[in-house]
């Protein structure tokens, strides 16, 4: 039989650990470059002060939430009752502890989630007041002006949190990823030219590969970067795609690899390598990408017609 103080050490224990981990999923710089926890009352032992213990209950409260959002017999009405009434906890928390900087961070994401990106904004940025050196609310700071349509405004932002984190690839690919969906808008807004956006994009996408080279999601975005470019750049792509094959191949599901044998085949073909793209192909024997196989090997016989009858 556990004693009750036995368990309530192993309680203190597990609460602060489940915060360790709540703000790690959140954001893997967050834990790095903000002083959230250290911010907090002091504690003794394996206390948890009243602050802490309450910012527990909540974030715990928000996590049933999203399991409850993501059940398929969810009601939207109680999905909205839920949000609300952790919504008013998390308010009734700031307000008791203005000066504490992770319910703004957590209550400035739960809001951008659900839709609020005006009171996320209010959140975000009284986080910065608190303390300035957090790049991860100049990194959602970027992503909410960018669906404002404040583009120079969220490139800024963005920037601002790799200056702040250049360690962290996830504020490196948010670059890459903001001007690949608002190119367009961005030079329209004279924020910078195409072609210097899309040496930025290739630049944040291959540092946010170089910090995670293990990452297959990670090293997959930054080939398909050189797709993104106005003009593509297929030799680069191809470049990407070996590298992959060479240091990654071997840790690779089939499904993985065989993704990549049809994005280097794709890229063999755009340079007019058609022996070896289809050979690349053909290597595409077992996963369930066989009929995405099928319709390239198509593509190719096709380009290869059109090229016959230009002749």
């Amino acid at each position: 039989m556990i004693t009750q103080f036995s368990a309530q050490t192993f309680r203190n224990r597990l609460t602060i650990a489940v915060v360790l981990l709540l703000f790690a999923v959140a954001s893997q710089a967050e834990q790095r470059s903000s002083r959230t926890l250290d911010q907090a009352p002091e504690r003794r032992g394996d206390s948890v002060s009243v602050y802490e213990q309450r910012l527990i209950e909540i974030v715990l409260e928000e996590q049933r939430l999203e399991r409850y959002v993501a059940r398929e017999d969810a009601e939207y009405s109680e999905a909205q009752r839920r949000f609300h009434a952790v919504s008013r906890q998390y308010l009734t928390l700031i307000a008791n502890n203005p000066d504490q900087l992770e319910p703004r961070l957590l209550y400035g994401k739960l809001l951008n989630r659900y839709g609020d990106g005006l009171g996320a904004l209010e959140q975000f940025h009284a986080a910065l007041d608190i303390n300035p050196d957090v790049p991860m609310a100049y990194q959602q700071l970027s992503v909410i002006y960018a669906e404002e349509g404040d583009y120079g405004t969220a490139f800024a932002y963005a920037l601002e949190a790799v200056e702040r984190d250049p360690s962290e690839a996830v504020y490196h690919y948010g670059i890459g990823e903001l001007i690949t969906y608002f190119r367009d808008e961005m030079v329209a807004d004279e924020v910078n030219n195409a072609e210097e956006l899309d040496a930025q994009m290739i630049r944040a996408f291959a540092q946010a590969a170089e910090l995670k080279p293990a990452s297959v999601s990670m090293q997959f975005r930054y080939g398909e970067s050189y797709y993104d470019m106005m003009d593509p750049d297929w030799e680069g792509a191809l470049k990407q795609w070996r590298r992959m094959a060479e240091t990654l191949g071997e840790f690779m599901g089939d499904t993985e690899r065989d993704a990549l044998r049809l994005h280097t085949a794709r890229v063999l073909a755009e340079l007019g390598r058609m022996d070896e793209a289809r050979e690349e192909a053909d290597r595409v024997t077992k996963s369930g990408l066989l009929p995405t196989r099928d319709d390239l090997i198509r593509q190719f016989d096709e380009w290869i017609e059109r090229e016959g009858e230009d002749d």
